[in-house]
């Protein structure tokens, strides 16, 4: 599902796509395990219930809970998932990511022209991450 959820446009992220792609790779890390709400409750400190809305795609995990289960190191298709609708892969520099990032907003800016079509201004808006290069 990261592979999928890194194609997604900032503008189309939902409460309902994020519900999806949390449930999903929350299954994929619990599989169908008889206490997977209680796993998932344990790690991240919130109660059955609200584990069970996430397994249901009710909705997904809010930010202290969701970075209480990738901090736990017990989910790692969950962990994929979130940085992937952040649009960061896993196992990337965070600072490349973030260069990279903004390099293909810009690029989509210009509606995927380059070369000649690009504003040489918006190259310059590019600020290179502190500590970049070394």
């Amino acid at each position: 599902m990261s592979a999928a959820a890194a194609q997604i446009r900032t503008e189309e992220l939902s409460t309902d796509l994020i519900a999806k792609v949390c449930s999903d790779a929350l299954r994929a890390d619990v599989g169908e395990e008889r206490h997977a709400e209680k796993k998932i409750a344990n790690a991240c400190g919130c109660g059955l219930r609200t584990a069970r809305n996430w397994l249901d795609r009710q909705n997904g995990p809010d930010d202290l809970y969701a970075f209480r289960l990738i901090r736990s190191k017990h989910f790692p298709h969950f962990t994929a998932a979130w940085l992937s609708l952040a649009g960061i892969e896993p196992g990337v520099d965070p600072r490349l990511a973030h260069a990279m990032s903004a390099a293909f907003e810009a690029f989509q800016q210009f509606g995927g022209r380059g070369g000649a079509h690009a504003d040489k201004s918006m190259v310059n808006q590019l600020d290179e991450p502190e500590g970049w290069r070394g």
